[in-house]
């Protein structure tokens, strides 16, 4: 609760996006030397000892490394979610068990769960459109995603454990980037 992880965006920065870190309190940006150029999505774990990214070198993946006393370890990172097509948004579960992503690894943008090891991924969204953002609810039983359909995004809300979303928003205004209260 000390510091803000955040990535440049890639696209913005010429390609060479990378993860920075700065005090709350605000004061001067630390470039991260884990990720290196196009690590984009961070998201440390709730306990604070893991922060799982994206490299975006054409095909996105999933990473991870270990943190040890808020400080990156100097082991290096390990492949975490992969597949021969783009895996972005990680978020691990309250419990640091699950991890929900966002992949097009069956053909369009979906939701996707899996163990915390990157292991079995399971398809979590069956709607035919294209999803993004998902979060987990703090108790670890829901996940609010967003949905667009029309060039209109609108939240939706999941089990966790699969199921069809419901929607949350409606109207002709984007609703997008979904963020669980802490209640």
């Amino acid at each position: 609760g000390r510091e803000i992880i955040f990535s440049e965006n890639p696209l913005i920065v010429e390609g060479n996006g990378s993860l920075w870190r700065i005090p709350v309190s605000g004061g001067t940006a630390e470039r991260l030397t884990v990720g290196g150029v196009n690590a984009i999505y961070p998201k440390v774990s709730r306990h604070g000892n893991r922060l799982a990214y994206v490299q975006a070198s054409g095909d996105m993946n999933i990473y991870r490394i270990e943190l040890i006393n808020n400080t990156v370890s100097k082991n290096p990172p390990v492949k975490l979610i992969s597949s021969t097509r783009d895996d972005n948004s990680p978020q691990f579960s309250p419990d640091g068990k699950r991890i929900v992503f966002q992949s097009n690894r069956s053909g369009q943008f979906s939701i996707w769960t899996s163990d915390s090891t990157g292991t079995d991924p399971r398809l979590l969204t069956t709607l035919d459109k294209f999803a993004s953002d998902p979060r987990w609810s703090p108790d670890g039983k829901q996940i609010a995603l967003d949905y667009f359909e029309e060039r209109r995004g609108q939240i939706y809300v999941a089990s966790a454990d699969g199921g069809t979303p419901h929607p949350i928003t409606t109207g002709d205004y984007d609703n997008i980037v979904p963020s669980w209260s802490a209640d």
